[in-house]
């Protein structure tokens, strides 16, 4: 379908849903909102608990120091933020049920989340309808943003950007001929398909681009790779998708005798996908928009009170659901006001805000205009 279609459609079922009890639920949310005294409630949105335990449990760890900050401080115009944390198990029927029952609650004006750009997507309309604010600290997909939901925004680059970058390095270092091999969800299929188009526009070749379905059994995965390694030279293999799966892929073609580097998403820097590669020696180039070893102010200040709290260094995840609370608070701040309307209406003229992750503007869409993306390899000492 064309876009253009795609969002007509959009249009004409979100007046359509306006006319119902889903447009009433928005007017009574901002209502309640102008009159609001108590704690401001926000939810947060992400699969908790199979963070939990790991290095992605900074995001909330993140997210959590925001809030004491912020409380500590004595609140929003002198109230209190009170989190409202549900659990999407990393699931669209889930997440999707979870947006529902937040939209019923009126107390809850905003919510942050989803860390899957997927579920981000399919729930992004729903919090619109019921006038519930979005920030996503993490979700990448173009998709999220090119309906122009005016009460949906994103504080990461989307992927195209980060494919620009990866395509930019493939040059820089010389590789000519690419391998594609994505994982068949929304993000491995977009992240890939944007990456095919910047490799192209740049004159590097794709000389051979397979999907796959995550698998316990690695038959598939080593049929293919055997398969490039007997009928093509390459200078380089692009892995696209978030599946535990991947660090066995990356094992398989090193342990099959190709040796040349990998360029994947920004996940693949996460410390727990650093354990996954242990025994790896292949280089793996990624992009990331998140530099916690930069000198800046705001991210020494950050780093300090994350380690003196928890005990060990910040995460990306980390700095960007802090940030994500931390702009929130001051665009409500800075409207006078927790009603979705105005805070949206505030964060769309939010101009160089500074957070521990870079300064912040928007774009008309919702996305974050200022991207500072760098490319290095995950495993250099």
């Amino acid at each position: 379908m064309m876009p253009r279609m795609k969002y007509c459609i959009l249009l004409f079922a979100l007046f359509a849903l306006s006319c119902g009890s889903g447009g009433d639920l928005a007017t009574k949310r901002a209502r309640r909102a102008e009159r609001a005294r108590g704690d401001i409630v926000i939810g947060a949105v992400a699969p908790w608990k199979q963070m939990e335990g790991s290095s992605r449990w900074h995001a909330w760890q993140g997210l959590e120091l925001a809030v004491d900050q912020i409380n500590k401080a004595g609140g929003i115009s002198g109230r209190q933020v009170r989190i409202e944390a549900r659990d999407d198990n990393n699931s669209v029927v889930q997440g999707k049920k979870i947006a529902a029952e937040l939209s019923s609650d009126l107390d809850v004006v905003a919510v942050l989340g989803h860390q899957n750009s997927s579920i981000s997507i399919a729930t992004s309309v729903v919090y619109q309808y019921y006038g519930l604010l979005m920030l996503s600290p993490s979700s990448k997909d173009p998709e999220l943003t090119e309906r122009r939901l005016p009460y949906v925004f994103r504080i990461a680059p989307t992927s195209v950007k980060y494919a620009e970058a990866l395509a930019d390095f493939a040059v820089a270092k010389g590789y000519e001929q690419i391998i594609i091999y994505n994982e068949q969800d929304t993000f491995g299929r977009n992240f890939a398909s944007s990456f095919s188009a910047e490799a192209y526009s740049r004159g590097i070749n794709i000389i051979d681009h397979k999907t796959f379905i995550p698998t316990k059994n690695n038959i598939l995965y080593r049929k293919n790779i055997l398969e490039w390694k007997s009928q093509f030279d390459f200078d380089a293999i692009f892995i696209s998708g978030d599946d535990e799966a991947i660090p066995d892929i990356i094992r398989l073609i090193q342990e099959n005798g190709i040796d040349v580097p990998i360029l994947g998403p920004e996940y693949f820097s996460t410390p727990s996908f650093h354990e996954e590669l242990k025994g790896v020696g292949l280089p793996i180039y990624v992009p990331s928009s998140v530099h916690v070893d930069s000198g800046s102010q705001a991210m020494k200040q950050f780093r300090k009170a994350f380690s003196d709290r928890y005990g060990y260094e910040p995460d990306r995840e980390a700095c960007r659901w802090y940030d994500a609370m931390k702009l929130l608070a001051h665009a409500m701040e800075t409207a006078g006001s927790t009603v979705p309307d105005k805070v949206s209406e505030t964060l769309h003229e939010t101009v160089n805000w500074q957070g521990v992750t870079g300064t912040i503007s928007f774009d008309e869409k919702g996305d974050i205009l200022n991207t500072d993306i760098s490319v290095g390899d995950i495993l250099a000492p």
